[in-house]
Order: C-alpha cells, then structure tokens, then sequence
C-alpha cells in the first residue's frame, strides 16, 4: 500500500477518536427524577435527590436558591434541611441546567394515604404550606375540594391557594376535582404592606403610596393609612399603584390623602366600593387622575368627597355597574370620556360649567339628567348613545336641550331647525353628523352600533337663531366631513353682531356672509335676504334670495316682478334656493312666473297645486351676468303637481334655451314633454 495513502488513514483515525473523546466530556442531558422533592424535619431531615446526567460519568452540581431553608453538604449531592419552606433546587452539568421544588416541612404528616383502602377510587388534595400540616383531602370524581382552616402564623393570612410554587395559578374550589392536586399556599400580611416613595403630579413631589410589597397577593380589601411605619404622612397614590389587582374589592380612603393618580386602580375588575372620609375644606382628595377607576366593572358604590376638585379624563369609563354617583358641588369640569360606557341611570350636573368630549358617550341607561344652572361650555358628543339623548326632543321637534344649552340636532330631511330663544349655549358640532350615518334608538338599545345610511339633514335646511348672539363651541354648526354648511337665519338687526362672533368657528370672511341670511314678507311672500350691503350695478355685490313661502290666493304670481319691485332689489339678485314648500296647498293659483337665476328648486317646493297651468321662466340678460341653464339644479319631486291639470302643466322657457333646460332640467317628471318656447 503507497505510504502515503497509510500516513492520511492514520491522521483520520486518530482525529476522529480525539473528537469522540471530547465530545464524551460534554454532557447531553440533565434532568431531575422528580420535579418535587420533601424534607421531613422531625424523622428524614436529609435526602440525595436523584438526577439523571448523560453521559453518567459526568458529573453535576446541586444549589439551593434559599440557603434559609436547606443547604448542600459536603459531597454536593445531599441535601439538609434547616427550616420549614419552599425554595429552588438547580443543578448544572457543564451548560446544562435543570431544576426542581423542594419543600422543607417541620414534622411527617400522620394522615393515611391514598393506597389505604378507605380511599381507594378517590383522588387525593394535598395542601402546601410553610407552617404545621394540613390534612390531605380525598375527593370522589367530580367532586369539590374544601378550602381549609389557615394554619397558625400570626401576622400572615392565606390570601389564595395556587396550583403552582411560584404562586401565579389561583385555584378556585368551585372546580371539579378529576386528579390528584397539590395546592399551594398563597401567604400575606394579615394587612396589606405598601411601598412608599415621592410622587410627582403636575410638576409638584407629593409623598405617598407607589405600590405593594406582596403584588402577588390577592388582597380582598385596601385600607390606605394616614401615614407612613415612621409617621410621615400619605398625601398622594401614584400612577398605576392597585391597577390589575383581580380580588380586591373595598378600598376605604383615608383623610390625609389629597390625590389618587392616573390608572391607580384601572382593572380592578372586581372593586366594588370605594369610601372616602367626610371632608372639610382644606381637608380630603381634591385630584382623581385619568383613569384612576377605569374598567372598574363592577364598581357600585363611591362617595365622592366634598373637597373633590378635578377627575381626569377616562376616570370612571367602563364602570359598567356604577348606576349612580353624587358629583360634589366643587367639581365644576367633566372632561372627555370620564363616564364613557358607564352603567349611570341618571346623574345631577347642576354646578357643572364644563362638560368635555364624550363625557357619557355609550352610558347607554343614562335616561335622566339634572341641567346644569351656569353651563358655559359642552364639547361635541358629550350624550351621545344615551337613553337621555335619544329621547331628549320634544315630540315633533329636531333638536335636544339640556336646560337652555341645545345639545344636539337630530338627523331628519329637509327640516328648519329653529333655535329656542332663550337659549344660553350651542354645543361643541351640535350640528355635526346631520349630513351622517346616525344610528336609531333601538339599535343603540340593543348595543349594535350599526349606522344606516340616513338622508341628508341640513342639505337644504335652515338654521333659526335668535336675535342675540349665543355663545357656543368650536365649529358649532359644522357638519360631516364639512361637506355642506346650513344657512343662518337671523334678526335682521343681528346680522353684524353674528357675522363677528365668527359662528363657523373662523373668522367673519364673505364667504360666511353669504351664508347669514335676515327674513322679509310682503304682499305674502316671504324671502330670506343674504346679509350684504344693496348692491351697486352688476353682479359683484348682488343680492341672494331664498324664496320661504307664499300665503296668498292669487291665481296669478309674477315672482320676478314682486323680487325687483315690492322688495327693491332691481335687476341684480340671484335667487340661490326655492325652499320646500314655499308654494304648497294654493287652490287657486294657475301661473307662476320667475327669473331664470334659480340655484336650486327644493323638493315639494311646488306641491299639490290643484289649478296650476303654467310656469314662465322669464330670461333676462345683463351685464356681467355669466348665468347659464347648468347653474341651476332641481330636487327629487321638486314639482309635485296634482288634481286635474296634473298631467297637462307646462314650463315655458325663451325658444332660445329650450334645449338647454331640456338638456340640464333632467328630474323634472315628464321632462321633455313638459318645456314649451315663447319668444
């Protein structure tokens, strides 16, 4: 054989043994035999728990996590106990590591075990403690393990039994045992114990309470003390302090305390009273912090104290059981969301003079409210979704009050909204949503907030307000999307003092001139007039008319001629609406003539007129006058003619446009039929 190809065989062989050879150092696994170990003080204080390492040879080393409990003697494989407990016990080999329970108890438990025959078909229930012995249980299948006495410790309580030693799995004994269970005790002091630090809310260091020593503990009851275990008095609970805790369920406040932080209790889903101490002035909590009970859903009982001054926003929001609270005079702000899907029936807000956004958005019960006596300002939404508010407008009526502060605007066709005269305030967009997919009570009721498609509110409506300015909030009459804008009705003696109080929420520009409007009759005719100055020649500055209504008898109305003449207007106004119903119920009337300069003509703005024969539209050409056929728009039924000459009226129009208002005029029944020429 060539040498060296017998050279390169040798090198592999002895790479390949060295290789085994180290690999045989590594440990492969490691494992304890069991995953609890006991030791007995009184008959077995020591044990060699065993431990499986792969390879054998290898060997591996024991650590007690609480060297109070047990240590490891010399040969590092034995354990002795030294105090009743439970700790961790670790071993290591090379980079493995596994670990096991060891609970050290002070004397043998003498109760019989689950192989006598007594018990045999039963699963037993062993309970862990750091103290003394409880008996085992034995339960048939599907039957209920008994919580048992505590065993004597003085100072401590069992607050919970845990299925796990690290005290994380509550056990709840109305569970059907189907095994057998060992169950943990879950110890604490008797009271509670706090961790006490300096708290800082709204730039100024309070001292107060920032937690629990025993967060694990499942404490049923919080009694907050005056002071501190060296007597320095608690003025403040800091953010998220008690937040999560799932058992407690009283709170009892003491007088000291001035401040309860943001989220100090939120998710504390099974607090069900909190109690404040009788307070004077200068004394008790004047601050509740955003959030503070939040999600607090089974809260029923709080008593706010007499010195409360401010709650933040979300404070109370999800406390689903709270049907009724006690808001002290001094707290005059309910800022946004502070009782968001709260279960308040009804709720007295008479010295409030600030309610924020969606301050009782979804308290779905919330049915009765006492108005405010000085309300100065309401943000927008504050009742939405409430009993209240979808009963709040009087029958046959649009438009929701709360005292003399009209709150919201009920979605509804083509309808004038007339603000009450003696009202105070306009809310924060209490127009908002008219032109919107608005939810029905009875879907609100059964807490599907679906939202039909309803038809537009304001598209065509009017705004009435009084003849004095009313204070209100930002972008009062905005609608959705600010897609369209209502008109304003005014005094025509108001129309400054409106137009400078910047009703849209800017400015006063010309375009919100255009939109303010004062209202005029004669010879039973009455219009709404645009807020400007009389117009000089041409169209910069003309007027903007809206023709309301007509009472008259007449059979025949010249509308154009009543415009320029008994009005004053001249040549130079555009009529930018006829309104609904402005000509309904005229038995009499036969012909109507108007000017060509129509924006819009309204649904039903003509509407059962038993005799009519005929509509003139009379052109007239101008200088600077760009009004073309197109400009003009109709509504859906906008001619609603009925009685004998329902199929017979026309509208004569100059020959010359006849086939631009054949071409533009498209809604208009029977269309094409319906247009006649005169020259």
């Amino acid at each position: 054989m060539n040498k060296h190809l017998i050279r390169v065989i040798v090198i592999c062989i002895v790479a390949v043994t060295a290789l085994v050879l180290v690999s045989c150092k590594d440990t492969r696994s490691l494992s304890f035999d069991n995953d609890t170990y006991i030791i007995y003080l009184d008959t077995a204080p020591s044990l060699k728990p065993g431990v499986s390492v792969k390879p054998a040879k290898n060997d591996y080393t024991l650590s007690v996590r609480n060297d109070t409990i047990a240590k490891v003697e010399s040969d590092g494989q034995t354990l002795k106990g030294l105090s009743e407990g439970i700790t961790v016990l670790t071993a290591v080999s090379g980079e493995k590591q596994a670990t096991a329970t060891l609970i050290v108890y002070a004397v043998t438990p003498s109760d019989p075990t689950p192989s006598d025959p007594e018990h045999d078909g039963k699963f037993v229930v062993e309970f862990i403690t750091e103290v003394g012995a409880i008996p085992n249980q034995y339960i048939e299948p599907n039957g209920y393990a008994t919580r048992p006495e505590d065993p004597s410790r003085p100072g401590y309580r069992i607050y919970a039994w845990y299925t796990d030693a690290e005290l994380k799995n509550a056990f709840d004994f109305s569970t059907p045992i189907n095994g057998d269970l060992r169950l943990y005790a879950g110890w604490g002091e008797a009271e509670a114990e706090f961790e006490y630090g300096n708290i800082e809310i709204d730039g100024t260091t309070y001292y107060g309470i920032t937690g629990l020593k025993t967060p694990h503990v499942r404490y049923n009851e919080l009694s907050i003390p005056q002071t501190d275990p060296e007597g320095t008095e608690i003025r403040a609970i800091g953010p998220r302090a008690f937040a999560d805790m799932p058992a407690l369920e009283t709170v009892t406040i003491s007088s000291n305390l001035r401040y309860i932080d943001q989220y100090a209790f939120v998710n504390c889903t099974k607090l069900t009273t909190v109690t404040f101490p009788h307070s004077s002035i200068g004394s008790g909590v004047t601050t509740i912090g955003e959030g503070a009970f939040g999600n607090c859903q089974s809260l029923t009982s709080i008593n706010l104290p007499s010195s409360l001054r401010t709650v933040g926003s979300e404070a109370f929001a999800k406390c689903y059981a709270l049907k009724s609270i006690a808001l002290p005079s001094s707290l005059k702000t309910i800022p946004s969301q502070a009782f968001a899907y709260s279960g308040l029936e009804s709720v007295d807000l008479t010295h409030v003079t600030s309610i924020g956004m969606r301050a009782f958005w979804g308290a779905l019960d919330l049915a009765t409210i006492t108005a405010p006596t000085a309300l100065a300002r309401l943000e927008s939404e504050a009742f939405r979704f409430t009993a209240w508010l979808n009963k709040a407008a009087p029958s046959g009526g649009n438009v929701a009050y709360l005292g003399t502060t009209l709150v919201y605007c009920y979605p509804a066709s083509h309808i004038d909204v007339i603000v009450r005269s003696d009202t105070t305030l306009i809310a924060n967009q209490a127009f908002y949503g008219n032109t919107a997919k608005t939810p029905t009570w009875e879907q609100i009721k059964s807490d599907k907030y679906t939202e039909p498609t309803l038809e537009r509110t304001l598209q065509y409506g009017f705004i009435r307000l009084p003849a004095t300015p009313v204070p209100r909030g930002d972008y009062a009459f905005q609608t959705e999307k600010d897609a369209i804008k209502p008109d304003l009705v005014v005094a025509e003696t108001a129309i400054a003092a409106y137009a400078e109080s910047s009703y849209y929420g800017k400015s006063a520009t010309p375009e919100i001139m255009d939109r303010v409007y004062y209202s005029r009759t004669l010879n039973n005719l009455s219009v709404l007039l645009r807020a400007t100055t009389p117009p000089a020649e041409g169209f910069a500055n003309r007027y903007n008319v809206i023709i309301e209504r007509y009472r008259g008898s007449a059979e025949t109305l010249d509308v154009k001629s009543m415009l320029e003449t008994d009005f004053g207007l001249g040549k130079y106004y555009t009529v930018t609406r006829i309104h609904q119903g402005a000509f309904t119920s005229l038995p009499s009337l036969k012909q109507i003539t108007l000017p060509h300069r129509i924006g819009l003509i309204d649904s039903f703005a003509f509407n059962a007129l038993t005799a009519l024969e005929k509509i003139f539209i009379r052109w007239e050409t101008l200088e600077n006058d760009d009004w073309s056929v197109k400009s003009g728009q109709l509504a859906d039924n906008c001619f609603s003619i009925s009685g004998a000459n329902a199929a017979s009226w026309k509208i004569f129009v100059p020959t010359a446009r006849l086939n631009s208002y054949r071409n533009f005029w498209t809604r208009v029944p029977g269309t094409i039929t319906r247009f006649q020429p005169y020259d």
